[in-house]
């Protein structure tokens, strides 16, 4: 160990080059000091930005420390600890004269409400106008916020009174956004064009999430403070900022893959990732893609200071960014970043490998060392940087020293030669990352009444009821808990209104509360029906508990178990009385086996859980907290004035269903231009097709999209019961009030909700909600809540639907499900046609709410279901990612077609039909169908292994062998077609089907999915379709009983005989006999069956007309199955992994990609956007999206994977026509197959050829490639 001796001496020469360097520059007033002292072309550095000068300050916090270590004597320590303080307290004066732009922010998130990230050094005024320059970084304040955490906690006292605090508190309020507000960011320009657009910023997010993290809990008084200059952040706030970061990562923007400043992130200071496995890629990405001899490039293309760049303007054009390709300015800021990242993390390799670089990069000035802010390369070796990258010498540009960088340079060096430790720099440990504990949730069920009580307990749910909690114990619904935290920040003196009314989530309430020794205990948010519809469907309510567990077990980091307490109602069971209810309370019966979904859980009286909960204090709210109003908002009631019979509620048909008026009424916003294509059965359409051929009709020919006129909905006509007689008919017109005292009329009479519901929409067209009906004695408002409430309570969905679109109501964490989505980058897309809306970053609540409002207006319910829609993509994204693998743009209007298009195929209705029994079903019926919709390539052949057309012997028969052999018999399945031997390759049981040969397999041992997807795939199978089926190792252990039922009714006389582990073989042809072969797992193999099956191929006799049941003899198909697939992922914007990098080189081949009259131009595509650019993805996403049929769109995308994968020459100076290569594929592939004819049949032709597997001998592939042969070579 050194003496003190020597250690004194180096600190000195640390203290001669700080001083010299980074506190001279310190201004004695205001205490902020410049970026630079330089004033160079590129900029004036001598303004005071926040991110600059809380790092500049580091090292001499550093230093401070180090001095203090060692019980320095010289009045130093007090010195460089002042200086730290001074600094810190000058930003704070400054920030806190904008108090008024801290708390307009809080509510808009808008950029004109932004902190001024940069001011005078000399007296802390703003010196930009707040439109003149990129204000929003959020990444500034969120390091102040976790330089502050820290000082203070290493016992620098910065703040000084009440008011400092609160407004401290408000900063936290000010970034808790981060995840959902795009800002400039770290480099104050936001897109990397420059152009003024903000983006959402991973360096942004994990800034914010340090921050958060540092903060919570800090007393900024230390610890002379008390419990009202205690910071709070509320977890679930920094949960959204952490998920978010992780999902992020490693890019750091839509426009910029990666980033250097995402070093900051994973390493010092922030420390924000606890994935080390994330942390690892996040680094070795940076470094592969950004690092050079002189440090790191900050982006990829960046301009900035190469002698290419164009200084008389600040923004790029956009085909000129690609030529800073392999030139980019290189940064040594970022190896100090390497270099602590080494040091804090235990990687000192790293930290020296980093620090020899860095030596090689100073500038001395005499015996001061100095890293200058960038290396450029000069102009005379531009050329042949570009040709041999890392080859040429850079120099130094004239910012020579940037402080920040200077800064971090010399706090390595003091942590490298041990002055001072990484725990004194770090005394939070943020370096250190929580370990998740195995938690145990509490769970305490509570009775509205002793009554329900009663019935709960029938059904072995044992609950207390209000009366028999603890006196000193109040429960409150998750509402109040956001009433409470109204309170904290709050400050009259500094204009300041505390936290916003924001939702608080599950992990909120997880907590007890504790005031002036009384405990309170608040109910999940996700329970309150009174929100949206959806939280009184009792099924989805039970999805949602199971999600809420899951969830607050990955995310609960703190002391003490989560408790949740959950309040039953008499309106969220129903009196028990209903199958769905019932479901739910099995659920909480279930929960005393003490596991959930995999979730540890607890079942237990709210006393016992008081001394293993994590209970907060509320105490430093004491005197801004108003108890009695808060209870009282939590127990308001409203009354009745609209009559109701469940016998008469009923909708005008006798199916239940909508009559076509009552589409008319909603207007036409649930069709597609394709509805003409894609309605009715496919092989009636085929039948069609081909009985045109035989007659060779002139009107053979592709029809075109149709769209239908715009229903207007003010001359829609709405005939509704009239009160004096319920046989006739008051016919009323939107917006014509002539029959307005009619309907107020007929409305008070009825007692029919389907009823009062249409009255009220016709009252509503004609008043304002506001509008009091002295008849009635209420507001239309009034009476429009009171009928959501019943049909709500009741399950009128469609109803619900309704009327929460003529409310208007609004899911109260939409904007958070919409961020889940567009962060894993998933653009949503609200209405549809020319006012169809793109979302591809978070948008804030009301600017959601009126998007929804604007573009989803021809049907009252849409905006309803789009919402509906909207959170179960974001549940199921969160939940399920594996599910949107390949989807890059959401489509809301397109998914609810897709949704209305799956009720049509499986029920076989119509359209009208089909949308009213979408809207009639429950939202957990709802959120079923859009899963089966995302998973709708597994419906028929959920494990693709094999397509191929299997050649006829000359006999035109197909020989089949298939053998099985279960787990102790070889562990086989095995089958052979005409000389064509295939082994399936996983568990299960394996499905070949013929002649165009289909091979696909179930786990029906893992799970009950799987078996649903069997029963699926044998029900698709039409008469004369040859099957195939072989188990391997297990398949019985979950085949359900409608499993067992498909295959006996395709003829199966022995599955029930067979057992676990048994081997099992299946050959038949559906509608004829079949052959079976079944051997006990301890008897050894099946033995090899086999059977002929005659297959015609010949075309139809002359006069024989064409359908249904023999159209395969003519055609190659696969029965519709390729056809409704690709229709679904086109609906869903489905692509291949990598596809989006792949079609970057195609188009980096040829002159563009051409669809009709559209074009994907090369450049300035390729020029401004990278191969792996989220911008580049959107652009050939909408491209793409100019096909107006799905299928056609899913055989655009394999086009495009083969000319990559085949490396098809396409020229400079050529363009790739997508629909002319379609087009001539799907021509090839009818004249094979097709009689010769004078007409153009090309719409048949593409609907057959849509319909074959995409590879294989017969397949869309072989046409594909035989076209592109023909064009290319």
């Amino acid at each position: 160990m050194s003496s003190r001796k020597e250690i004194l001496n180096r600190l000195d020469c640390y203290y001669h080059v700080i001083q010299t360097t980074i506190l001279s520059k310190q201004h004695p007033a205001s205490g902020l000091m410049p970026a630079s002292t330089a004033i160079t072309s590129h900029g004036d550095y001598t303004d005071a930005w926040v991110r600059d000068n809380v790092y500049s300050i580091y090292a001499v916090y550093g230093l401070a420390l180090a001095y203090r270590r060692i019980d320095d004597n010289t009045g130093r320590a007090f010195e460089l600890q002042y200086s730290v303080i001074k600094l810190m307290r000058g930003l704070l004066f400054a920030m806190m004269r904008q108090a008024h732009k801290v708390e307009q922010f809080k509510q808009t998130q808008s950029l004109e409400h932004a902190l001024h990230a940069k001011y005078n050094t000399t007296t802390g005024e703003t010196v930009v106008g707040d439109f003149e320059w990129g204000h929003l970084q959020i990444d500034a304040t969120s390091l102040f916020l976790l330089a502050l955490a820290d000082m203070t906690t290493a016992g620098f006292s910065i703040i000084y009174t009440q008011d400092e605090v609160d407004f401290v508190q408000n900063l936290v309020f000010y970034i808790e956004r981060a995840y959902r507000t795009p800002d400039y960011g770290i480099w104050e320009r936001g897109n990397k064009i420059n152009h003024g657009q903000p983006e959402l910023n991973s360096s942004s997010i994990g800034m914010a999430v340090s921050a958060l993290r540092a903060i919570d809990g800090i007393n900024l008084f230390g610890v002379r403070g008390g419990p009202s200059t205690s910071i709070h952040v509320l977890p679930d706030e920094f949960t959204r900022n952490s998920t978010t970061l992780h999902s992020f990562l490693p890019r750091e923007s839509n426009s910029k893959e990666i980033d250097g400043s995402v070093l900051s992130v994973i390493g010092f200071p922030a420390f924000a990732v606890n994935d080390p496995d994330l942390v690892q890629k996040t680094r070795e990405e940076a470094i592969k893609k950004l690092e050079g001899n002189y440090g790191l490039k900050r982006f990829l293309r960046d301009g900035h200071q190469t002698v290419l760049e164009d200084t008389s303007r600040l923004h790029y054009n956009p085909n000129e960014l690609q030529m800073f390709e392999d030139i980019e300015s290189e940064w040594p800021l970022f190896f100090t970043y390497l270099v602590l990242d080494g040091l804090f993390t235990g990687q000192p390799e790293m930290a020296e490998e980093y620090r020899k670089k860095l030596e090689a990069l100073v500038v001395m000035e005499g015996d001061i060392p100095l890293l200058p802010e960038l290396y450029f390369v000069p102009k005379e070796s531009i050329e042949a940087e570009k040709k041999k990258p890392h080859s040429q010498e850079r120099v130094p540009n004239e910012n020579v020293p940037l402080v920040w960088a200077l800064s971090l340079y010399f706090l390595g060096g003091l942590v490298t030669e041990k002055l001072v430790s990484p725990s004194e720099v770090d005394p939070l440990g943020r370096r250190f990352h929580k370990m998740r504990n195995e938690n145990q949730i509490q769970i305490v069920l509570l009775a509205e009444d002793a009554s329900l009580q009663s019935t709960l307990s029938t059904y072995g749910v044992e609950t207390q009821t209000l009366e028999q909690i603890p006196s000193n114990t109040t429960i409150l619904p998750a509402q109040a808990l956001v009433d409470v935290y109204a309170g904290l920040g709050l400050n009259t003196k500094l204009s300041m209104s505390g936290r916003p009314k924001r939702p608080i989530g599950v992990l909120g309430t997880c907590r007890l509360y504790k005031m002036e020794g009384q405990l309170y205990a608040f109910t999940p948010h996700f329970m309150d029906n009174n929100e949206f519809y959806i939280n009184s469907d009792p099924d989805y309510l039970v999805s949602e508990f199971e999600n809420e567990l899951n969830f607050t077990n990955l995310h609960w980091y703190y002391p003490g178990r989560p408790t949740m307490v959950v309040l039953l109602t008499h309106s969220l069971l129903g009196a028990a009385r209903t199958h769905d209810s019932k479901n739910l309370l099995n659920f909480f019966s279930s929960l005393r086996s003490g596991e959930a979904c995999n979730v540890r859980v607890r079942l237990c009286r709210l006393a016992e859980t008081i001394h293993t909960s994590n209970i907060e204090s509320l105490d430093f709210l004491t005197h801004k907290v108003d108890w009695s109003r808060i209870i009282h908002r939590s127990q308001h009631k409203k009354d009745k004035r609209l009559g109701f019979n469940k016998t008469m509620t009923q909708a005008s048909t006798p199916h239940g269903g909508r009559t076509p008026r009552r589409r008319s009424f909603y207007g036409k916003s649930l069709t597609s231009p394709l509805d003409k294509i894609q309605d009715g059965i496919y092989f009636d359409d085929l039948a069609s097709a081909l009985s045109m051929v035989k007659k060779d009709q002139e009107e053979f020919k592709l029809k075109e999209p149709t769209c239908e006129s715009p229903v207007q909905e003010k001359t829609s006509v709405l005939p509704v019961h009239k009160a004096v007689s319920p046989n006739e008919m008051l016919a009323l017109t939107l917006g014509d009030d002539t029959q307005f005292a009619q309907a107020v009329e007929s409305l008070k009479a009825s007692v029919n909700l389907y009823d009062q519901i249409d009255l009220l929409q016709y009252l509503i067209s004609c008043r304002p909600k506001s509008y009091h009906i002295h008849e009635i004695d209420a507001t239309i408002s009034d009476l429009l809540e009171e009928v959501y409430l019943k049909s709500k309570r009741l399950q009128y969905w469609s109803i619900a639907r309704q009327a929460a679109g003529l409310l208007k109501k609004n899911v109260p964490s939409l904007t958070i499900n919409v961020t889940d989505l567009v962060i894993r980058q998933k653009q949503v897309s609200i209405g549809t046609g020319p006012t169809e809306y793109f979302i591809s970053m978070p948008v804030p609540p009301d600017t959601l709410n009126k998007m929804i409002s604007d573009h989803c207006n021809d049907d009252v319910r849409e905006g309803p279901v789009v919402q509906e829609i909207v959170t179960y993509l974001g549940n199921l994204i969160r939940t399920q990612p594996e599910l949107f693998a390949g989807i890059l743009r959401l489509r809301t209007h397109n998914i609810i077609i897709a949704l209305r298009e799956e009720i049509s195929r499986n029920q076989g209705c119509d359209e009208e039909e089909a949308v009213e029994k979408l809207m009639q079903l429950s939202p957990y019926e709802l959120k079923s169908l859009l899963n089966t919709l995302l998973t709708g390539p597994d419906l028929c052949s959920p494990h693709v292994v094999e397509n191929s057309y299997i050649p006829l012997l000359a006999s035109d028969q197909l020989v089949i062998r298939a053998q099985s052999g279960g787990y102790h018999a070889g562990n086989f399945a095995q089958v052979e077609i005409n000389g064509s031997l295939m082994d399936a390759k996983s568990r299960g049981i394996h499905v070949w089907r013929a002649v165009i040969l289909e091979r696909a397999s179930f786990d029906t041992h893992a799970s009950e999915e799987e078996s649903a997807s069997f029963v699926q795939c044998l029900k698709g199978l039409s008469t004369g379709s040859v099957l195939v089926m072989a188990s391997k190792d297990e398949f019985t252990e979950h085949l359900t009983e409608e499993a067992l039922l498909a295959m006996e009714q395709i003829g199966s006389r022995v599955i029930r005989q067979v057992n676990y582990r048994d081997s099992y073989v299946f050959i038949g042809q559906i509608g004829s006999d079949v052959l079976e072969a079944h051997q006990c797992s301890t008897e050894g193999p099946t033995e090899k069956i086999e059977r002929s099956v005659r297959i015609d191929p010949s075309q139809l006799e002359e006069n024989e007309p064409v359908t249904a049941s023999n159209v395969y003899r003519q055609f190659p198909n696969s029965n519709g199955t390729w056809l409704h697939r690709r229709k679904n992922d086109g609906s869903l914007n489905r692509v291949p992994v990598q596809f989006f990098p792949q079609v970057w080189s195609v188009l980096e081949r040829c002159k563009g990609l051409v669809i009709k009259n559209h074009v994907l131009p090369r450049d300035p595509t390729v020029l401004e956007k990278t191969a792996e650019e989220f911008n580049f993805a959107l652009a050939v996403e909408s491209f793409l999206g100019r096909f107006v049929d799905p299928a056609e769109r899913q055989v655009a995308v394999q086009v495009l994977s083969i000319v990559y994968n085949e490396k098809v020459v396409i020229g400079a100076q050529a363009e790739l026509d997508l629909s002319k290569i379609i087009e001539r594929s799907a021509e090839l592939f009818w004249k094979k197959w097709a009689k010769p004819t004078q007409a153009d049949y090309k719409m048949q032709a593409s609907t057959l050829f849509f319909d074959l597997p995409s590879e294989g001998t017969e397949s869309t592939e072989t046409y594909i490639r035989l076209c592109l042969a023909d064009l290319f070579n």
